[in-house]
């Protein structure tokens, strides 16, 4: 019983690592991760303020696209959108996050970050 209830939470790690894998070894398209972003405002009911990309750069192992999104909304649509990251089909750091409140509405400043394999590798 024991030693099945291991064996699970191994093939649960197993299929999380694989799934970083995929996502780590996906190269970084903006018309799919703008793709991402707006199924995340559809589902939060988020606005999307402004946006900029950087150009890739190579971090180690890694290529980093650095993303700045500003974003307004109420609290539970603005938290909704952070947790709603998660889900992007791209590796996705959030590198830093201030909120500030202007009456009911929360700006969000987001400073992302999109890493995949890529850079040097030695």
């Amino acid at each position: 019983q024991r030693l099945s209830g291991q064996l699970a939470r191994l093939e649960n790690v197993q299929v999380r690592l694989e799934a970083l894998s995929a996502m780590l070894g996906r190269r970084f398209s903006s018309v799919a991760f703008s793709a991402d972003m707006e199924r995340f405002v559809s589902e939060s009911g988020v606005e999307i303020v402004a946006q900029s990309y950087s150009p890739a750069r190579v971090h180690g192992q890694f290529e980093v696209v650095e993303i700045n999104i500003r974003v307004a909304s109420d609290y539970k649509g603005m938290r909704r959108f952070i947790s709603l990251i998660k889900e992007s089909q791209f590796f996705v750091v959030i590198d830093r996050a201030k909120l500030e409140s202007r009456g009911s509405r929360i700006l969000g400043d987001l400073d992302l970050q999109v890493r995949y394999l890529g850079g040097n590798n030695g």
